[in-house]
């Protein structure tokens, strides 16, 4: 199996993303192909930690990548003009945007909501009359009728072809949980769409779930565990002939193409324990037989968007803007289409809203960007995207005396925004951000070439520059100092006490005493281990005189202790097991990962656990006799590197234990 990983296609926008497609073309065909649509995941900026979550946009493209469109993705209706959400309730809005539809009216949770076939019914999941069942109603939210009686939960339907069945995840053999209504295995079922005639498709150990039914009702495909890991299967509608279809490929949420002939699905890559806020969920396509995988893109919950087939040139979408201040006038009726006619306009605005029509005003209330989607008499879509925003407008005066200016760029104005930020040129190689209003001394006296460039919040820039004279003396060097405060190894340094008697400090550079570096007047830094480490602050003037001041700091072993003990408990026919969760946390109350607790039973029996990504670990005591009515578990020791246990800021906030020592009573 090669595996193709995606490379950039999106390009981050005020209004979602915009493709990195060759742009439309009114001259040359463009046919419409399949679509998939799914959540695009995008990794986090900067420095990434266990912390850091991926951003994440809807999106719509074709099945070769291209031709992204940011648009809402949910359940399609089978004309494909209507997306089908869930959430606090079952709700639906028209597939280029507009107004939502509650079709439940009902506050609770719902999932996985699916439309029939023949367009008049929507199955759907919800814990609306206690654990998650299953339901159907009419399109228009009338006629709520609970199907899936006589299984624990149910969830994640899919219709058959004739919209006559139903297969869906269930849990025929529910366990009563504390943390859930209830639990079990996952499994497949089927039932009829009035509730008669319930099977259980599946009946293996592991887990199988993510059923969708192939357009020509011959199979169903799903993902299991039965394999090892998450892998993908089909089988016959009565559950028979189960298929292992790409032996080692992991994935989930798997898709029929509307032909059949093809899968869309999330490829799993493995976890790396090492790096846990890397990505590892990749929407990809393969042929139904397991041949032909290709990955598109980071992202998850693909969703085919219905398709006709056939021969069909998709819309060029196309528009000018005419604007006054915040509002601008925006007419796409010059978008066409070469083998048919548009039937839709829907409009995307920078500022998180939208419209609908071929002609539409707005009054911007953030950025400025504009996408319009245009669909065809046949579903096809097109899109365009640009920017309507007005630059800044730029101007600065000068005053000098001596060697020291001062500019001031205040009257500088956007007429549809606000400025956010400013950078000066001094002509003297001395450029940098400032306030509008700023001061700079030179060097040595002449005539520079001072330039100001303001950048608006939608990215739009203007730059203004003049010339100006200026005479002056010589530099007198600045003096560096600095003060520091630590908390166990992390520690913050402050420069400002810094002087220039005949100037100003435009740079402060730290070296930290362990290889690392930082700037700026004030900075904080998390030593990796305890110790003495020697600080230096190297300051530089207008002039680019220097000077220096070293300290020694002391950093050390930041504190850990038990945040939170729960325990439970768990019945066997003749004795039963106790289990303590110990949550570990930091100084700051923050979970503690890989930290190694050390506890004992009450017996003298000695047991360790390692804390997980969310600081917790669970040790277990098992055959207890029926006739011990209670056993306590103490901690004894919490290790992690460079951490050092605080026994005394043990607690328990829900008051189970004092923090140290647990009673488990069976």
């Amino acid at each position: 199996m090669k595996i193709f990983f995606p490379t950039t296609l999106f390009l981050l926008t005020a209004v979602g993303i915009r493709a990195d497609s060759p742009p439309q073309n009114s001259a040359l065909a463009d046919p419409a192909v399949e679509q998939i649509g799914f959540t695009a995941l995008y990794p986090c900026s900067g420095a990434c930690d266990e912390s850091s979550l991926p951003r994440s946009v809807s999106v719509l493209m074709d099945v070769d990548g291209s031709h992204v469109i940011p648009m809402a993705v949910g359940a399609w209706s089978p004309d494909g003009m209507t997306l089908l959400f869930a959430g606090n309730d079952v709700y639906t809005t028209p597939a280029l945007g507009g107004a939502e539809v509650n079709l439940t009216n009902h506050p609770a949770h719902y999932r996985t909501p699916a439309w029939s076939p023949d367009g008049t019914r929507i199955a759907f999941a919800s814990d609306r009359d206690g654990p998650l069942a299953l339901y159907v109603m009419k399109t228009d939210g009338s006629d709520v009728v609970q199907i899936s009686t006589g299984v624990g939960m149910a969830w994640h339907p899919t219709w058959s072809p004739d919209s006559a069945r139903l297969a869906f995840g269930c849990i025929v053999d529910p366990v009563t949980s504390p943390w859930w209504s209830v639990i079990g295995n996952h499994e497949i079922c089927a039932v009829n769409g009035d509730g008669s005639g319930l099977v259980r498709l599946t009946n293996d150990p592991a887990g199988d779930d993510d059923p969708d039914w192939s357009p020509d009702g011959a199979r169903i495909v799903f993902s299991t565990e039965r394999y090892g890991g998450s892998e993908l299967a089909v089988m016959s509608p009565d559950g028979s002939n189960v298929i292992q279809i790409s032996p080692g490929l992991q994935g989930n949420s798997p898709r029929w193409s509307s032909d059949g002939s093809r899968l869309a699905f999330v490829f799993l890559l493995p976890w790396d324990p090492d790096a846990p806020w890397r990505m590892t969920q990749l929407v990809s396509i393969m042929n139904a037989d397991g041949t032909g995988f290709t990955s598109l893109e980071w992202g998850l919950s693909p969703v085919w968007r219905p398709w006709a087939g056939g021969s069909n040139d998709r819309p060029v979408a196309s528009f000018t803007s005419q604007c006054s201040g915040f509002t601008c006038a925006l007419d796409g009726s010059a978008s066409s289409d070469s083998d048919g006619s548009i039937t839709g306009y829907g409009w995307q605005f920078g500022d998180g809203t939208i419209a609908a029509g071929a002609s539409v005003t707005h009054t911007f209330s953030g950025g400025h960007g504009v996408r319009l989607i245009v669909m065809d008499d046949r579903g096809a879509l097109g899109t365009s995207f640009q920017s309507v925003n007005q630059p800044p407008v730029v101007s600065f005066t000068s005053a000098c005396n001596g060697l020291t200016c001062t500019f001031d760029g205040s009257a500088s104005f956007d007429p549809d925004g606000t400025i956010e930020g400013f950078v000066w040129s001094y002509g003297d190689l001395k450029d940098g951000s400032a306030p509008a209003i700023a001061t700079h001394t030179y060097t040595a006296a002449g005539t520079y070439i001072v330039a100001l460039r303001a950048t608006d919040s939608d990215s739009g820039m203007t730059t203004y520059s003049q010339s100006v004279t200026v005479v002056g003396s010589a530099n007198v060097l600045p003096v560096a100092s600095f003060t520091s405060a630590c908390s166990a190894l992390t520690c913050s340094f402050n420069g400002s006490g810094s002087s220039d008697v005949d100037g100003t400090i435009t740079s402060y550079e730290w070296a930290l005493g362990d290889q690392t570096i930082g700037s700026g007047v004030a900075v904080t830094h998390a030593y990796a281990a305890p110790g003495s480490y020697t600080v230096t602050l190297v300051v530089t003037d207008n002039a680019g005189g220097t000077s220096t001041q070293t300290h020694a700091i002391l950093a050390t072993s930041p504190p850990l202790h038990v945040g939170d003990l729960d325990r439970s408990t768990s019945s066997q026919p003749n004795a039963w097991s106790a289990a303590a969760t110990v949550m570990v946390h930091d100084g700051g109350h923050l979970a503690v990962v890989n930290a190694v607790v050390t506890g004992a039973w009450n017996d003298g029996s000695v047991v360790s656990c390692t804390t997980n990504a969310f600081g917790r670990c669970t040790v277990t005591k098992g055959g207890i006799p029926r006739k011990t009515s209670s056993v306590s578990f103490s901690v004894v020791n919490v290790v992690l590197a460079t951490f050092v246990y605080r026994r005394a800021d043990n607690h328990d906030p829900d008051g189970e234990s004092d923090g140290t020592t647990i009673a488990i009573r069976k």
